[in-house]
């Protein structure tokens, strides 16, 4: 039987979450009834199917199993030290501990390793790097330096953390722009529109792409805007482009 491993999604919050669990309608997330969800994925090397919770039981009997198992691991209340899921958001890193990883093929799959290999990310550091793709065109990257320890919802969103936004990356021309063509693929491949922007970790003369973000902020600290405007596009002009790409793509 192929390995498979369940990830949940469609997540709901806060009292929204807390009725549809009194409905049987969701699941909490770690034991935590602000946060649930209600859809899963099971995914394998050469598939991915997204189903309802209330579709579980009719999975064939031996993926059900695997998938019911999955599940009660990721409702269960669990503690973790100097964890507190009470307060939220929390951001955190995560590191593939799965003996079948997509991403590492299993290196870390022992406590001793996978503490080795925390403890050598953690010391050495990952460069946060950021790209920015406007519809065709690969508009530009930015470096972020947190002064805190890790980039976490303070270094992002506090002024007051002064995080540096570096936009002439120390960087050869040529490894930038392995993350743009990243970037742009991921863009295309997932049929992305209008803009967008890639998280990328930057470690050991390798990129990472963490995520796809598909509604990049517009705030006075977001990084679309102050990466248009090193390339000469005004805040104002950056929008009439976003608003006229959409009236025209419908």
């Amino acid at each position: 039987m192929p390995r498979y491993y369940t990830r949940v999604c469609n997540f709901y919050y806060g009292s929204k979450s807390k009725a549809l669990i009194k409905e049987a309608k969701s699941l909490p997330l770690n034991g935590n009834n602000l946060i649930s969800f209600d859809e899963i994925e099971i995914i394998s090397r050469k598939s991915i199917k997204k189903l309802s919770i209330k579709k579980i039981n009719d999975l064939p009997h031996l993926l059900k199993k695997i998938v019911k198992k999955d599940i009660n691991l990721i409702t269960k209340k669990k503690k973790f030290k100097n964890l507190n899921f009470k307060t939220l958001p929390k951001i955190m890193g995560v590191l593939n501990m799965t003996p079948d990883s997509f991403s590492d093929g299993g290196k870390y799959n022992k406590n001793y390793l996978a503490k080795k290999r925390l403890n050598y990310l953690l010391n050495s550091g990952a460069r946060e790097i950021q790209v920015a793709i406007l519809g065709n065109r690969k508009l530009g990257a930015i470096e972020l330096k947190p002064k805190r320890k890790f980039y976490d919802y303070q270094a992002k969103y506090n002024t007051n953390a002064k995080t540096q936004h570096i936009i002439k990356i120390d960087l050869p021309k040529k490894k930038l722009n392995q993350a743009l063509d990243i970037a742009y693929k991921a863009h295309k491949i997932i049929k992305c529109r209008g803009v967008t922007r890639s998280d990328f970790k930057y470690f050991n003369g390798k990129f990472y792409l963490l995520e796809i973000n598909t509604q990049p902020g517009m705030t006075k600290l977001s990084l679309v805007p102050e990466i248009a405007a090193h390339h000469g596009m005004s805040f104002i002009e950056l929008i009439e482009w976003i608003l006229d790409d959409a009236s025209t793509k419908r």
